[in-house]
């Protein structure tokens, strides 16, 4: 249950946005009202149809993954000044073990770590193909606003997206992406 101040808070918007937001989702039936409260009537549509939506930009970084999967990350983690949640197959597994990850997304939080790390990418010619698309061996960085960072938490060392933020990310994936994406949902969210 939530008031739409309490909502406009923690989303840190204005609170005539998150009426509009609420008056749409009331007119879709994903949200309830419950006299001055909102109540998620169907979590697991209101998931989906969040991933449905939801966009790549289309500027991100590529980058190989140097010896293992973890190390490069650690590695990246620094040059991002640690401002960085990770998702994607990385988080997956971490979340839910099931598919051993061979690819991860890291949302950076930083405009400078963000114009540092692009720079140093600008010779890179596959900066502009979609990120959900990622070979074996690739990590991808994209520039994210802090609600990414919503709910994350520390996992032996490294911060990983909340798994709605995981599912959400590994969606639109062809193949082993969203078939992790489908078991965190079922083993993590239970919806």
């Amino acid at each position: 249950r939530w008031r739409l101040t309490s909502l406009a808070e923690q989303t840190v918007l204005n609170p005539g946005n998150v009426h509009r937001i609420l008056a749409a989702l009331l007119e879709t039936g994903m949200v309830e009202r419950d006299e001055d409260e909102y109540v998620v009537s169907d979590p697991g549509s209101l998931l989906e149809a969040w991933a449905e939506s939801h966009r790549w930009p289309r500027d991100h970084v590529r980058l190989p993954v140097s010896g293992n999967l973890r190390g490069t990350l650690r590695d990246l983690m620094e040059v991002l000044d640690y401002s960085v949640v990770i998702s994607g197959e990385f988080a997956a597994e971490a979340w839910a073990p099931y598919l051993p990850a061979r690819r991860a997304l890291i949302h950076c939080l930083s405009q400078d770590a963000w114009a540092r790390i692009r720079e140093e990418d600008s010779a890179r010619a596959n900066r502009f193909a979609p990120p959900g698309h990622l070979a074996e061996g690739q990590l991808a960085v994209v520039l994210s606003d802090e609600g990414v960072a919503d709910h994350a938490q520390m996992v032996d060392g490294l911060p990983l997206a909340h798994p709605v933020q995981v599912y959400v990310d590994l969606f639109g994936d062809r193949g082993r992406g969203r078939e992790a994406a489908d078991h965190v949902r079922n083993a993590r969210l239970g919806y």
